[in-house]
């Protein structure tokens, strides 16, 4: 290795360091406006959770059982019916409430969904609880009706032609209604007030460094255009 830069390097970081501590107010000003900005963020973020959590909510969910012409093959793809529902039976239908699809191959077995309605809690929960049922009914009448009729032709077909082993065919039937539980409104992790001051004691740190580096900069480029 050259001595001579071993020298440059101990000198490059002998000026670093004496860059840091001549700067050391800058370096901490900026950290601390940095923390002080994820500070607040973090509180009106708890201050927000707060508020929706003091306001109580149900759950209503309504669970489905699509029917099948066998075993593994659903009447209608579920990605489908979940437009169908959204897209179709809730703008034709007379009640408006917020409402939601959920399904999952995996746990539901490629033929169950979940139709979800999330509202504040009443002083008379009973009328809500109708309201609901009449609103999720309303929904899903047609889609029991459609998937009758698509099973209809399937049935014909084999009392017309009789075989040794009849086919697995089932309708779909809600097994269900509106079933209400309180319900919570998730936090994402990401979103926590301590994430949120943890990072911003990660950016205060960083942005102190190169805000201490730039203006050190910036002094030695005017230093030099006052000598040209």
């Amino acid at each position: 290795m050259n001595p001579n830069d071993k020298n440059e390097e101990e000198i490059s970081l002998i000026d670093i360091a004496k860059t840091l501590i001549l700067r050391k107010w800058w370096l901490l000003g900026i950290f601390l406006i940095s923390l002080s900005i994820s500070v607040v963020i973090a509180y009106r973020k708890q201050t927000s959770e707060n508020t929706t959590k003091s306001v109580k909510q149900w759950k209503y969910t309504t669970y489905i059982v699509i029917g099948s012409y066998s075993l593994t093959y659903p009447i209608e793809p579920l990605p489908w019916i979940e437009i169908e529902i959204k897209e179709i039976f809730l703008n034709d239908s007379n009640i408006k409430l917020p409402l939601e699809v959920e399904y999952d191959t995996v746990k539901m077995g490629g033929n169950g969904m979940k139709v979800i309605t999330v509202l504040p809690q009443p002083e008379k929960g009973d009328e809500l609880d109708k309201k609901v049922q009449e609103f999720h009914l309303s929904i899903l009448k047609p889609l029991l009706i459609e998937h009758e009729n698509l099973l209809k032709p399937v049935r014909e077909a084999f009392v017309k032609t009789p075989i040794t082993s009849s086919p697995f065919s089932a309708p779909t039937r809600i097994a269900k209604l509106a079933h209400r539980t309180e319900f919570t409104p998730p936090t994402p992790r990401l979103s926590s007030p301590k994430i949120i001051i943890l990072l911003g004691v990660i950016i205060g740190v960083f942005s102190g460094l190169f805000g201490v580096f730039f203006v050190e900069f910036f002094i030695h480029v005017k230093n030099s255009l006052k000598e040209l």
